[in-house]
């Protein structure tokens, strides 16, 4: 299982962030808010000029089974144990987790 937290928004940001999980729950278009985690397991690999796709059971704390797709992948990178995932709209830090 992984944990995928986002840390940041991207640099070429295509859509506005929301302020809070309550904003974007309600949103269809603003992409998630700075500090959005989710648990689940990743069904597509992020690489770039893809999509990242995660079949997620928990989302920020709260049991909620669904699908996560990632806008379009610009950048992984690897740093100490560790995955980055930069897309168009967020950058994201994708760790193992045990439960």
């Amino acid at each position: 299982m992984k944990k995928i937290t986002k840390i940041n928004l991207s640099e070429t940001t295509i859509a506005d962030s929301a302020k809070s999980v309550e904003e974007y729950r309600r949103s269809d278009y603003l992409s998630p808010n700075v500090g959005y985690w989710i648990l689940g397991e990743i069904q597509v690999e992020p690489v770039v000029d893809g999509h990242m796709v995660v079949y997620r059971t928990v989302r920020n704390g709260v049991a909620c089974p669904g699908v996560f797709v990632s806008s379009k992948v610009e950048k992984v990178e690897e740093k100490h144990g560790v995955t980055y995932v930069t897309t168009a709209n967020s950058i994201y830090l994708i760790a193992d987790y045990e439960e």
